[in-house]
Order: structure tokens, then sequence, then C-alpha cells
């Protein structure tokens, strides 16, 4: 199943322009330059394994098979069946291309990945029907569903003035020298263009265990967390400190999401655009803001 998800998100992605990895991702600066990621799926989405003129991509959508050029044993490549809008798991030459979209979509258990693909799949066929393409609009139209939105996202834990240690007698100065004593003794372990690279990797070998690496982001998030509830916070410095933890708190819960990349892809890219675009600058703004009050 890891494989055919992989597949269908390359699907998705090629047909919609590659949004998460090439426009919103653009605009960070890790990825700005460079988008190994995007240049991995772009490359990916050419791959025809078994030569029927289906690519690897397309055949997972339609559930044919990646090594038989033929899946449904008819004589005629699935390639040319799709063109010729007959139905390729069905064999013919009596098989048109009918209530395939349903044949091919059904699923137990729905993940943001299965959802994108059946929809995507829906339209495909519908194109394919009538001999067209997925027009512009289309792809508009599927971006706007699925990648415009937060509610693909689960909320992370948010910190209030009650799990903190409010110290009307500790100086912002105090309390910035024991902030950043917690985030050089603990945050040092990875850079955020270390774990893309790990990703990327876990990506382009179908490795899952690849992201186990991130696994000291996670407990380094964690111990960073847990010190600092711990600190004793002037109360001038209390919404800066809340919104300290409560990044490193979002951190923490965007890798754990990317670690189950290979379970649902598209949720797991979307905490990688978290990862990078939002919760990594929000916590190095917080960190700047709290270096300044350590200056004499």
């Amino acid at each position: 199943m890891k494989g055919v998800r992989t597949y269908i998100l390359l699907g998705a992605l090629v047909l919609i322009g590659i949004i998460i990895l090439g426009v919103s991702f653009g605009r960070s600066t890790y990825i700005a330059k460079k988008n190994p990621l995007g240049f991995l799926i772009s490359q990916k989405t050419l791959e025809d394994r078994d030569g029927d003129g289906l690519k690897d991509w397309e055949e997972a959508l339609w559930k044919t098979s990646l090594d038989n050029p033929d899946t449904d044993g008819d004589g005629t490549p699935d390639g040319e069946e799709v063109n010729k809008g007959r139905n390729p798991l069905v064999p013919g030459p009596n098989d048109p291309m009918e209530n395939v979209a349903q044949e091919a979509n059904t699923t137990e258990k729905i993940t943001a990945t299965d959802q994108l693909a059946r929809d995507l799949f829906s339209l495909y066929v519908a194109k394919k029907k009538l001999g067209e393409s997925v027009s512009e609009a289309d792809q508009n139209a599927l971006i706007k569903r699925f990648f415009s939105g937060s509610e693909t996202l689960q909320n992370a834990r948010v910190y209030n003035t009650t799990d903190i240690q409010v110290a009307q007698n500790t100086d912002a100065k105090t309390y910035a020298n024991a902030v950043m004593e917690i985030l050089t003794k603990e945050g040092n372990v990875m850079s955020t263009q270390d774990a893309v690279d790990i990703v990327q990797k876990a990506l382009e070998t179908e490795d899952e265990n690849e992201l186990k690496k991130l696994d000291v982001l996670v407990i380094a998030y964690q111990k960073i967390t847990g010190k600092l509830l711990l600190v004793p916070t002037p109360p001038q410095t209390v919404g800066l400190h809340l919104s300290l933890i409560n990044s490193f708190e979002s951190l923490s819960e965007d890798i754990v999401a990317i670690q189950k990349i290979f379970n649902d892809s598209l949720q797991g890219l979307f905490y990688l655009k978290r990862y990078v675009i939002t919760s990594i600058p929000t916590a190095s703004k917080a960190v700047g803001e709290i270096t300044k009050l350590v200056a004499p």
C-alpha cells in the first residue's frame, strides 16, 4: 500500500502543478532557489515501468499493474485501452470505460491522500472519456479544495498563562539567559534543510525507516517545551514566552506527522509545508526577540 500511496501522491501533484512543493515552498528561504523534492517528483512522474503507455502514477490511479503492460490480459496494452476509452481492468473488446472510477476508487479508510486520489481519478476518467486533458480551471478547483484550508491540519496543543511559571521578581535579562541556555543545550541537533533532505531521501528511496532519523528532532523539541514551561517568567514577557513554547509544540507535532508521510502522503506534505514556512519562522522570530533581552 505504501508504494501505491506514493504514486497516487505523485499523480496528484503532477496534475495540480506540484502546488505544495513548487508554490508554497517557493516562499521558503530553504527551498526558494532549489526545490529538490519538486525535482524528484517531476522526474518520478515520467516513469513508465512496464512501457504500456500509462505513467506509473497513472497506473496507481487506475489500479492497473506497474509491471504488466496488459493488466486484464486482453491483448491490448493498458495505455492504448485508456486512450480508446476502454477499461484497462476488464478484458475487451467490449469493455467501455463505464463506472470505472467507482470500481477503482473503493477504499475502507479514507485519508487526505485517498480522498484527493478519488476525486482526482473521477475527474481524470471523465476528461479521458471526452478526449480532453485536465484544464487549468480543473486544477484550480482541486487546489482550492485540498491546498488552501488549514482544516486539513490538526491544531497543535496551545499552552496558556496557567501552564507557565509567572514570576514577579524575575527580571527580563535573567529570564532570557535561562531560555537561551535551554535552547543552546537542546536545540542544536539538526538544521531545517537537513530535515527536508531526510524527507526527500525517504521519498526517493521509498524507505520509511529513513524518517526515523527525525526522532532526534521530536525528542529535542519536546525537551525544550518541557524545560521552557518551568522557566520563571516575568509578567512583561509572558506573551513572548508562550509564543516560544507553542511554536516548539507545533514543531514537535509537525515532525511526528511528517514521519507518517507514507501512511498519508498528502497530510504529511501539508505538515512539512507548515514546518518550513510557518513553525520554524515563528520559533525563530520568538528566539530573536528573546535574544534582544540578553543584550546589556
